[in-house]
């Protein structure tokens, strides 16, 4: 299913959005966002 990988990487983005908020510069939050996106959807693609 093509939308639960979707939605890890809208999480990744959501959480970057909130990192990028801490750290006061959105491309840092949005980069360490979308690493932890990518990270979980290979994990996940892993445990199938």
């Amino acid at each position: 299913m093509k939308n639960e990988s979707i939605s890890y990487l809208g999480l990744g983005l959501c959480f970057g959005v909130i990192l990028g908020s801490v750290f006061k510069n959105l491309s840092i939050g949005l980069s360490l966002g979308l690493l932890i996106g990518v990270v979980l959807d290979s994990k996940k693609n892993k445990n199938k």
